[in-house]
């Protein structure tokens, strides 16, 4: 399975991050033990490892094409991760849960997250997350039924009512930032389950996990804006000292010109057929003319050298 394909399958079952997972950088390789990437497992199938390198990046590896030992090494991960049995608290094991209006249900954990849902109205049909109402199955229209009840108009309680909601915003997209988990039902179906729907004993099971899973993500947010204000700021310094080089290039060139041991020209160019571009001017210090147009045509290679007259002697 490609990350492409990975990350889409985990966005649709409404899943943000995985739960958190004891992992260590290390080399992987391939059958014949040559190299083929660094990075920690951060997922894992039966028959794929996901990894992630030191750049953030995600790589889908295919289990039958890494060695014995990284085979084991993910085999010794997944048993980690694997609940426990003897625990019945255990949340990632099948368990009854209760919903807020009491009904049960089993299930397990699969992960914690957030996103938003954004309800729209494009030619006069409901979509939720730019999917058409008549193309979610029937969890998903319920579950979006319960949350603009939730969130907004508690007298939202059918399909009907949900129109009547849209038409009195106008054509106005609303968006709502949802937590919860992605369970996995007993029958083997994922689905996406608000907190609002469990009862006060269910969330307390539940708060652990999720303050865990919110300090992590908050740790990878702070950890992602210092890197971009890094890379900002690197930006801004290698601008700067480029700005600065070329003033004491200048500086250069009118001291040699000055000092009578250089010349300063002005080189007329014009744009090559097929080149796009309109004609230039440049000033460039050169001991003679055809040094200066030597020069001239070096910094811009589309363009042809014409009349060339010098501005200092």
């Amino acid at each position: 399975m490609s990350v492409r394909v990975w990350l889409i399958l985990g966005c649709l079952c409404g899943a943000i991050a995985s739960p958190p997972a004891v992992a260590k950088v290390r080399d992987w390789s391939d059958r014949e033990g040559r190299f083929l990437i660094r990075g920690e497992m951060i997922a894992a199938s039966e028959d794929a490892v996901v990894v992630r390198k030191p750049n953030d990046e995600l790589i889908a590896v295919p289990l039958d094409a890494i060695s014995d030992d990284d085979q084991a090494a993910v085999k010794t991960q997944r048993d980690v991760e694997a609940p426990d049995p003897a625990s019945p608290e255990t949340i990632e094991q099948l368990h009854t849960w209760t919903t807020r209006g009491g009904f049960e249900f089993k299930g397990r954990v699969l992960a914690f997250g957030e996103r938003d849902v954004e309800f729209a109205s494009q030619a006069g049909l409901v979509t939720v997350n730019g999917t058409a109402w008549n193309n979610l199955d029937g969890f998903r229209k319920l579950l979006a039924i319960k949350i603009v009840a939730e969130f907004d108009d508690p007298t939202v309680e059918t399909e009907a009512d949900l129109r009547r909601w849209m038409r009195q915003k106008q054509g106005r997209p609303s968006s709502f930032r949802v937590q919860g988990i992605r369970m996995k039902l007993a029958d083997g179906k994922e689905v996406p389950v608000p907190f609002f729907l469990f009862s006060d004993r269910d969330l307390e099971i539940l708060k652990p996990g999720w303050e865990t899973w919110r300090d992590s993500h908050d740790d990878e947010a702070t950890q992602r804006q210092e890197s971009f204000l890094l890379s900002v700021q690197a930006d801004q310094y290698r601008r700067e000292e480029r700005e600065a080089r070329q003033v004491r290039m200048m500086q250069l060139e009118l001291l040699g010109a000055v000092a009578g041991v250089t010349t300063i020209w002005e080189v007329y160019l014009s744009p090559r057929p097929g080149t796009f571009g309109r004609p230039l001017s440049v000033m460039v210090s050169a001991r003679d003319s055809l040094q200066a147009q030597q020069m001239a045509s070096a910094r811009y290679p589309g363009y042809v050298v014409g009349p060339t007259r010098a501005v200092s002697r």
